[in-house]
């Protein structure tokens, strides 16, 4: 959020809500916006984007959350939802081997999409050089895959 930051869009991402295996939530396809309300969350820390996102699309549906741990590590909070601790909204992306597997469960959320898009970004006085410029290339080639 700055004017000196040059953001060069790299690949498109979706946020999940996920529930272990124990949840209520489990056997549902969806929910209402409305259900998540007192649900106990394990959410990212303050600042990250996943959360900013997350949390401003439920204020403006007018949801009050319960954030019962907030974490920096999306292995712990995985781990920590699978241990049925709660429910989170995390990168799909993140998710796809436990979602395989069975020890998380993908729950729609009725008329609300995460979509989000990551970006590189660097000061606009950077020196980009050109191993730095050949790993951009690199990244925005595998993303177009």
């Amino acid at each position: 959020h700055s004017k000196f930051i040059v953001s060069k869009p790299f690949m498109d991402d979706e946020l999940i809500l996920v529930c272990g295996s124990e949840h209520p939530f489990r056997d549902k396809k969806s929910v209402t916006v409305d259900e998540l309300s007192g649900v106990n969350f394990i959410l990212r820390e303050k600042g990250s984007g996943t959360r900013e996102l997350f949390e401003s699309t439920m204020i403006s549906k007018g949801i009050d959350l319960n954030v019962n741990w907030t974490c920096n590590s999306a292995e712990a909070i995985k781990n920590a939802v699978i241990s049925n601790m709660g429910v989170s909204v995390i990168s799909k992306m993140l998710v796809n081997n436990e979602l395989k597997n069975g020890r998380l469960f993908h729950i729609k959320i009725d008329k609300v999409e995460f979509k989000r898009k990551f970006n590189i970004i660097y000061h606009r006085n950077k020196y980009i050089s050109k191993p730095i410029s050949e790993f951009w290339d690199l990244c925005l080639s595998l993303n177009k895959r």
